[in-house]
């Protein structure tokens, strides 16, 4: 059984049938390619990656992660429609990022499954953005059944 401790970051599960891996991914963790790595990894170990699946789980989205500009240029224009502008202020649609790392990696859109909970508005889930001081955190985890 392989786990992820998060909170607002992205854990990320994927399975092949046959190799598992769970990736912990924060913004600065996908812009330098956490999730690439740990494709190229299940690659090495066998995996095919027309049959890698994936599940992003509960993490801060869009609405709830407002960034300034210094951080939106550190990222390729071409994912500029990922920063847009909501009431005055940029916005990162952090989820969707984490969608185009994997599909980067080779995984098809339609593998990638992104689990529709904000942690930062979900009071159900632990997030650092909305409680700083609560060290409390969720736990992902997948396991290979055979």
């Amino acid at each position: 059984c392989l786990t992820v401790k998060s909170a607002d970051c992205a854990p990320v599960l994927m399975t092949d049938g046959n190799i598992i891996a769970a990736v912990h991914a924060g913004w600065r963790g996908a812009l330098t390619g956490v999730v690439e790595s740990a494709v190229v990894k299940m690659l090495n170990m066998g995996a095919d990656v027309k049959n890698i699946r994936a599940a992003i789980g509960p993490c801060i989205h869009g609405q709830s992660f407002i960034v300034q500009e210094d951080m939106r240029k550190l990222f390729a224009k071409n994912v500029d429609r990922l920063f847009p502008y909501w009431e005055g202020e940029i916005h990162f649609d952090f989820a969707t990022y984490v969608r185009y790392r994997l599909e980067n990696a080779g995984l098809a859109h339609e593998s990638i499954e992104i689990i529709d909970i904000d942690t930062v508005l979900d009071e159900n889930y632990n997030s650092y953005r909305r409680d700083p001081q609560n060290p409390a955190r969720q736990y992902s985890f997948i396991e290979k059944i055979d």
